[in-house]
């Protein structure tokens, strides 16, 4: 996880699966006509516009001169199976597939497969709910997520707001 990038770039770009190299400048989950559009679509700003980016499913490519934000509309399963439990901190709740095929399940490290950051926050592993209840000083529900929910405004594209 790159600490200079929105969680929507981390847990949710995955998703339309884009073959980004050094292209990737951040993504933003998008509201764009209303409030509750939010997190329907999602924005990817690139440093540069390569063949492999301009797809079908691409709804919209907008140049900002200089950089380029792709916009993608999620289908109605991918926002009940990913987005919306990313918005409202569930990672827990999102689908296990999902998960299982775009993010690592083991790191490599001291000669030995551990379970890597990502399955740790989906699993709710109690290893990292003890990290942080030592961390805060307080005791978590059990039913605790393990990794702090999205901020909004970090996360957010405005686009065609009235």
């Amino acid at each position: 996880m790159t600490q200079d990038q929105t969680k929507t770039s981390t847990f949710i770009l995955p998703i339309i699966n884009l073959q980004l190299r050094s292209e990737l400048i951040d993504s933003y989950l998008g509201v764009d006509s209303s409030p509750e559009d939010f997190g329907k679509s999602i924005y990817i700003e690139v440093a540069n516009l390569s063949e492999e980016l301009v797809r079908p499913d691409i709804d919209e490519i907008i140049d900002l001169g200089g950089t380029y934000l792709l916009k993608y509309t999620f289908t109605e399963k991918e926002y009940q199976t990913f987005v919306y439990p990313f918005i409202h901190g569930k990672y827990s709740k999102m689908n296990k597939e999902y998960t299982r095929t775009f993010f690592p399940l083991y790191e490599f490290f001291d000669g030995a497969a551990h379970p890597s950051l990502f399955q740790k926050i989906f699993d709710r592993c109690s290893t990292l709910k003890e990290h942080w209840e030592k961390r805060l000083g307080v005791t978590l529900n059990s039913k605790a997520e393990v990794w702090t929910k999205m901020l909004e405004l970090e996360n957010t594209f405005y686009f065609n707001q009235k």
